[in-house]
């Protein structure tokens, strides 16, 4: 429910509250809008708390609404005092107008606010960019923070359906803004934010392709050409790389961001690389917070497979080994979710045939091993040690069966 414009949030100034940005420019789009920002002009902070609204920050006026939680930022200017994303000085007062508060924004997309009226404000030309599917910056201003570039790239991602591409303007500001120092100054913590959320678009590997067109990839994300020993080849058709082939192959699959970040780190290591997935893990988690299911469903698969050297006519033994290394009968949930990367690996390492499905055949050995446990061996009088052996033995010839009933 909006807030209406009540003098009563100022004693001086007539407060206006516009809905801004990204929940405007989807609805423009066709798309689901999802959480919605406001923007309030002509109140001060104390105004807002006298009417129940909750500061969120400590250092930018934004507030939470009393009832819809929804957020409520100050109208502000912005000036650069400083390097990387946080050397800015905030004003906010009631005196900054509506469009010096847009003009801080990075993309014209993104620079449309509504009034409670239902008027569009949109001093900077959103509309048209968003007609002509380009994501162009508000201003010469969008140079001073280094986050913008991977901000635009995310959007990139996300409107790659409808054909969005970046101005050529606007890209010649990101090389740069990437060839820049500044750009090495984002912390971890920004960068896989902008990375985790851009794994959640329907076309992720839009997101690597925008970086690596304007040299950010190599300075943001720097393992993921370091395994392919040179940096990316890539074209605006969402990648031509393995591991960006990959990453599309498991977004078609499921929409979990784990699932297509562990699709992309496996496909990484390429023929003479020199590195393994473990240690572009080891890499990436030591710079970036990234959250352990992340880390930990990659390690899974690339116990599980390794790219187009697990034919389906494995032996038993090695078959069974590689399901207890996975953890595959105590963790089955995630067993599963390592087989929706495998069968994304698979889709762009094989050409088909008989031989050429170890998805399809760590499933049914899992199946036929899984349905073997240490409770049926113990009830054949087997006790200690003896049961692992057993329990084994007895789930590797389950295995062979199940091998040699598809040979046949």
């Amino acid at each position: 429910m909006r807030v209406q414009n009540e003098p009563g949030l100022a004693k001086i100034r007539i407060v206006k509250i516009y809905l801004v940005g990204g929940a405007i420019r989807d609805r423009l789009l066709g798309l689901d809008p999802g959480e919605r920002d406001w923007v309030v002009v002509g109140a001060t902070p104390a105004a807002l708390e006298a009417r129940g609204f909750k500061p969120l920050d400590a250092e930018f006026p934004v507030f939470a609404h009393p009832e819809s939680g929804e957020e409520y930022a100050l109208a502000r200017r912005e000036k650069k005092i400083g390097s990387g994303h946080k050397g800015f000085s905030v004003e906010f007062g009631p005196d900054v107008t509506l469009e010096e508060d847009l003009q801080r924004r990075d993309l014209r997309v993104n620079a449309i606010a509504e009034s409670d009226s239902h008027e569009l404000v949109d001093p900077f030309g959103g509309r048209v960019d968003l007609n002509a599917r380009t994501l162009r910056h508000v201003s010469p201003a969008f140079v001073e923070d280094p986050l913008r570039v991977l901000r635009a790239a995310r959007f990139a991602a996300r409107l790659a359906a409808l054909e969005f591409n970046i101005h050529e303007a606007t890209l010649d500001l990101m090389k740069m803004m990437s060839a820049r120092d500044e750009m090495r100054s984002l912390s971890g913590s920004r960068i896989w934010r902008e990375t985790e959320k851009a794994l959640k678009t329907n076309h992720p590997s839009r997101f690597f392709s925008v970086l690596n067109d304007c040299g950010a990839l190599a300075v943001v994300l720097p393992e993921l050409g370091d395994a392919a020993g040179a940096a990316p080849t890539l074209n605006k058709d969402h990648g031509e790389t393995p591991s960006f082939k990959a990453l599309e192959a498991a977004a078609g699959l499921d929409p979990r961001a784990e699932i297509r970040f562990a699709a992309l780190v496996n496909a990484l290591p390429g023929p003479g690389a020199g590195v393994d997935v473990e240690t572009i893990l080891a890499r990436l988690c030591k710079r970036l917070p990234i959250r352990r299911k992340y880390a930990d469903l990659a390690r899974v698969t690339s116990r599980l497979i390794r790219r187009a050297t697990f034919p389906a006519t494995a032996e038993a033994g090695r078959l069974l080994a590689r399901l207890e290394g996975a953890d595959a009968f105590r963790r089955p949930g995630r067993f599963q979710d390592a087989l929706v990367v495998c069968q994304a690996l698979e889709s762009i390492t094989t050409s088909g045939g008989e031989d050429a499905a170890p998805t399809a055949t760590l499933h049914r050995a899992f199946d036929a091993a899984a349905g073997i446990r240490a409770a049926e061996v113990t009830k054949s009088g087997i006790w200690g040690e003896a049961v692992g052996v057993e329990l084994a033995r007895r789930r590797t010839e389950a295995i062979e069966k199940i091998l040699a009933d598809g040979a046949g």
